[in-house]
């Protein structure tokens, strides 16, 4: 491989750490500026959820199996994508 070969996919890969970061960062914003009620409205958050099975699956994963009480919105979630969970032991509709 040339060195300009290397350069040009060094390059690629800084780009691609940036765009990550952007993400993530928006992702961020968006969650922290919005409301559970209006995550919900928007697909992105299921709550409340009641833990239907677990366990470590491959690649010392952890699989979680929950099911939707509630109403039954319209969501973004696909098969595969990461998820974050949280715990509301408040009992306050939004965790903060």
């Amino acid at each position: 491989m040339s060195i300009k070969s290397t350069e040009e996919l060094q390059k690629v890969m800084r780009l691609l750490q940036d765009e990550k970061r952007e993400d993530l960062a928006q992702y961020k914003a968006k969650v922290l500026n919005t409301s559970l009620e209006e995550r919900r409205k928007q697909g992105v958050c299921w709550y409340p959820v009641q833990v239907v099975k677990q366990h470590i699956g491959p690649a010392e994963r952890w699989i979680l199996q929950v099911e939707r009480s509630g109403q039954q919105e319209n969501h973004a979630f696909q098969s595969g994508k990461l998820v974050s969970v949280f715990l509301n032991r408040s009992g306050r509709q939004d965790p903060a």
